[in-house]
């Protein structure tokens, strides 16, 4: 972590003094100004937080329009020396799209579309990601959809796995070192359930680039290759989700395709699919059902003889999710009932470690998530209080999440509304996200309230709303 940049925070307290100056409301007039030259920027609260606190320098010309932001706000001057950052490149040093120029993977295309999918090609992709084990600048990278996200996908699953070569060269990686990382990926799962992905993404990036570092230099025999590739694929799923938890989506994404390719190295399906299933939800999240659908099927098809009962119950109960958004009740109806009847067979010791979270507890919320989202509140309702009720008190973020879905059901028109009950489960599901460290959690507040905002004649709603004010902006 980079040492917190103190005159940005400085500057930014002055200008709060003499108006209004929110971390939010600082990103978004950083993106407006950049709209103003044609450049789309998403840059959000958690942005000018890894910018203030671990010093983080966004790519040219993001500096000199922060600059810009806080001279409209001071009314005077700032440039971006002031808080350490550079000025804006010139034009000669700008590549021939007028963007800094910058490695990538596999050379000229961004995500190495064009490398093999093989031991190679996975290490190439994923040193270039990781920056050899220095983190490259996040936001870089453009966000994916359509084809250009699904082509991925088609790719894993038509690929045949090549044999896995020994690397020349470099440090010899013992199978004993090798069996110490699903322990450790183990331990930053956990880590992330208490506390959120913005508090692990780091440590997560970091381990990432050790083993592509290990891949790419270190010598090893086949069977501990596989190793290295399966934990580099797990952690590839894993750092992508806490990206995607900490509202970095387009970094998200690149982890997912290189966790993939891994995982294909690595002749292992049912973790590619549990890939394709993390870019599904995120898909969803971001009201992109189309793409989801296409990731969970392509999921599905490539599980080949691998599959468990609870990878097929998670991917069902996405697929109804996706399905709700699009607004096809009975595909939704069959993909849920699937994956009601999945859910009912998962035994946890049968099934693979990074599957621990899903059960029948899980899957019955989302599922009721499900009927949610298609407007059958009255359907919902029960799923998500029995599962919250009975989920593992370890699993914060989720009961976060799921609490919000019940409250926001409770304020649905029907005989299920109770406002008074919506205002109690929202005032617990803004207290654990207060305890935890996701951009996700806090998102999901914001858009409980949006939702209670109509019912704030109600004492209960009112206070539930004035409570929420301070993280919600």
């Amino acid at each position: 972590m980079g040492e917190p940049n103190e005159a940005l925070a400085a500057l930014i307290a002055e200008a709060d003094a003499r108006v209004r100056c929110s971390y939010a409301g600082l990103a978004r007039r950083v993106n407006d100004l950049g709209s103003e030259r044609s450049l789309t920027l998403r840059y959000d609260y958690t942005s000018v937080h890894r910018w203030v606190k671990r010093g983080e320098t966004p790519r040219d010309p993001v500096p000199t329009l922060l600059a810009q932001a806080l001279s409209d706000k001071l009314g005077r001057r700032v440039r971006p020396s002031e808080f350490g950052m550079p000025e804006e490149a010139p034009l000669a040093a700008l590549g021939p799209t007028g963007s800094p120029s910058r490695r990538v993977a596999s050379g000229s295309d961004e995500m190495g579309s064009s490398a093999p999918w093989n031991h190679r090609g996975t290490v190439d992709v994923s040193v270039a990601l990781s920056g050899s084990g220095a983190l490259v600048k996040r936001r870089n990278f453009g966000f994916l959809f359509g084809s250009a996200l699904t082509a991925p996908a088609h790719q894993w699953l038509v690929q045949e796995p090549g044999r896995l070569a020994a690397a020349l060269g470099g440090d010899r990686v013992t199978p004993e070192l090798a069996g110490r990382l699903p322990p450790m990926i183990a331990e930053l799962r956990r880590m992330d359930d208490v506390s959120g992905g913005d508090l692990v993404l780091d440590l997560a990036e970091r381990e990432f680039g050790w083993i592509a570092g290990l891949l790419d230099r270190a010598t090893y025999n086949e069977p501990t290759a596989r190793k290295l590739h399966l934990a580099l694929a797990e952690l590839g799923q894993f750092t992508g989700f806490v990206a995607y938890d900490a509202g970095l989506h387009a970094l998200a994404q690149r982890y997912w395709i290189a966790g993939l390719r891994a995982a294909h190295t690595a002749d292992d399906p049912a973790l590619g699919a549990y890939i394709l299933w993390s870019m599904a939800h995120q898909a969803t999240d971001l009201d992109r059902p189309a793409d989801a659908a296409t990731l969970i099927e392509t999921a599905l098809l490539g599980t080949r003889s691998r599959q468990t009962p609870a990878l097929l119950a998670g991917l069902r109960s996405d697929q109804a999710y996706a399905q709700a958004i699009l607004q096809d009740g009975s595909s939704c109806a069959d993909a849920a009932a699937k994956a009601g009847a999945l859910a009912v067979q998962i035994s946890p010791v049968d099934e693979p470690p990074w599957l621990y979270w899903v059960n029948h507890v899980d899957v019955n919320a989302r599922i009721g998530r499900a009927w949610l989202r298609l407007g059958q509140a009255d359907q919902a309702v029960h799923p998500l209080a029995d599962s919250v009720r009975q989920l593992d008190s370890s699993m914060v973020r989720d009961r976060q999440l799921f609490l919000a879905d019940w409250a926001e059901a409770l304020t649905q028109p029907g005989q299920q509304q109770d406002l008074e009950e919506a205002a109690s489960r929202g005032l617990e599901a803004l207290v654990l996200a207060e305890s935890l460290c996701s951009t996700r959690a806090t998102e999901r507040v914001r858009d409980l309230c949006t939702q209670m905002k109509p019912h704030a004649t109600v004492p209960t709603v009112r206070e539930f709303l004035e409570r929420a004010r301070p993280l919600v902006t």
